[in-house]
């Protein structure tokens, strides 16, 4: 089943080395504040952050289904022809092969 994957730029970014050490970056941020703030509701920061953490360490992208491709890393990057997280030149990305 070939399709092609929908926002390719964002997908691109999420996956690359950048977009990975975001996701960490933002999802420190938002544990330290959910547990730092005295707000009734601040543990629901938290747990988005450790998600958000855990997906740019564990290389995953949780919106990969939602936009026709793999939750790995991985497996977009090969998919994309993108080499150590960054397109090759020549490469064209325009579909995407479940085995």
């Amino acid at each position: 089943m070939k399709q092609d994957i929908k926002m390719e730029p964002l997908v691109s970014f999420m996956v690359s080395p950048a977009g990975r050490a975001l996701r960490v970056a933002v999802g420190l941020g938002l544990m330290t504040y959910g547990i730092s703030s005295k707000q009734k509701n601040s543990w629901i920061l938290s747990l988005i952050g450790v998600e958000t953490f855990a997906a740019g360490a564990l290389d995953l992208c949780f919106a990969g289904p939602a936009l026709g491709t793999s939750i790995l890393g991985k497996e977009i990057r090969q998919a994309l022809h993108m080499k150590h997280g960054f397109p090759q030149l020549g490469s064209t990305a325009s579909s995407w092969t479940h085995a």
